[in-house]
């Protein structure tokens, strides 16, 4: 299925599944996922996603719920479990939307039920994609008359064309030519994985950690500098190793950092490691700082970051990892981080990440007791 095709199958969906429908609403949609909002019989709202993978339809598209109430996990499981179908996201919404109706005892509407799509040379019904068939006619109408640049239907055929080539030159563009082999190699390793049958993590998680490395190798803040990535190893897309470098110039951390470069002439930057589980993102990743040695900024002595963020209650799978890593960089700033210089051994420590997960733990739990203290809106 071309980007064109799985473009029009999800605007049609957001016909059959408007944010005025009461039940099963589609509150975002692109080509990468959807967001669904589900209201059960209480009026309580539940968020459903849809992540969609490169590779679709070779690769299924993953759904997950972030409620965990056991009949609708169930529901969600069983949508997972539909492979065959000619329009696969749309099959498995509309049959998404049959279960939840029926959970809750609610009459299917008819606009659901009679909701359909049917094969055909383009990939969809004739009826909806009655526009795109006169378009095709006026093209071959349009023929002698090449002067006519500005023909807005022509231009609208032109734009739903799939061309591979200028597809990875723009993609090359955008995130570079460096990160764009790295990006190809990581999805080779992932095709030869799924060939073998054995598959790191979850799709659900390689894919959503694929989109959004290449988000962050898009991304002003990447390209400016502020921080940097890389993975622990090359073919490994679940352990990462940030280097924080864009501090406020006039904070005490940006001259700690650099008086410590001028010590050692290598230390600029603070070292954050970020690890994911299959979960992920329904999970959040874990992640600590490795070095240098930090007192204050929410630091624990094990290195890991006391942030409500960073833990289940307050994390959301709609978080993007370049905004954590945006947001970790001004949590620092704000909590008054400074490099330890109180020894060299100090220094030079690197947590360990046994010591960080035990701090970690010990923080999650004393929170989950205490609550989380919210500052005054002029302390930030």
């Amino acid at each position: 299925m071309s980007r064109r095709e799985l473009k029009k199958e999800i605007e049609y969906l957001k016909t059959v599944f408007p944010k005025t429908q009461h039940v099963l609403r589609i509150l975002s949609a692109s080509t990468d996922d959807l967001t669904c909002s589900f209201t059960d019989n209480s009026g309580k709202k539940h968020t459903i996603i849809c992540s969609i993978t490169d590779s679709y339809p070779d690769f299924p598209p993953i759904w997950c719920s972030e409620s965990e109430a056991p009949q609708l996990v169930e529901i969600v499981e069983k949508i997972n479990a539909i492979t065959s179908s000619n329009h696969l996201l749309f099959t498995m919404t509309k049959t998404l939307a049959i279960e939840l109706f029926t959970m809750i005892k609610v009459e299917v509407p008819t606009s659901v039920l009679e909701a359909t799509l049917v094969s055909d040379e383009k990939g969809v019904d004739e009826d909806y994609e009655m526009d795109e068939v006169d378009c095709d006619d006026e093209e071959e109408n349009e023929i002698e008359d090449e002067d006519d640049d500005d023909d807005p239907i022509d231009q609208e055929c032109f734009d739903f064309r799939e061309d591979p080539v200028n597809d990875e030159s723009k993609e090359k563009d955008e995130v570079g030519e460096a990160n764009y082999s790295q990006l190809q190699k990581l999805r080779g390793v992932q095709r030869e994985e799924y060939l073998s049958g054995k598959v790191s993590g979850s799709v659900q998680a390689t894919d959503r950690l694929m989109k959004e490395l290449k988000n962050i190798y898009k991304s002003d803040s990447f390209k400016k500098n502020l921080y940097t990535l890389e993975l622990k190893e090359e073919s490994n897309l679940y352990d990462w190793f940030v280097k924080l470098k864009g501090f406020d110039k006039e904070s005490h951390l940006h001259k700690d950092l650099l008086k410590l470069f001028k010590s050692d002439s290598k230390t600029d930057h603070i070292c954050l490691n970020l690890s994911y589980t299959s979960r992920f993102p329904m999970e959040p990743p874990f992640v600590r700082v490795c070095y240098p040695a930090i007192t204050g900024g929410y630091v624990l002595n094990g290195g890991a970051i006391c942030m409500e963020l960073l833990t289940p209650q307050g994390w959301s799978s709609a978080y993007s990892i370049e905004a954590l890593i945006m947001q970790i960089s001004a949590t620092l700033v704000k909590g008054k981080a400074r490099v330890d210089f109180s020894s060299t051994n100090r220094i030079n420590t690197v947590y360990s990440l046994n010591k960080a997960q035990q701090s970690y733990k010990t923080m999650v739990q004393i929170h989950e007791k205490s609550g989380w203290f919210t500052p005054p809106k002029d302390e930030g």
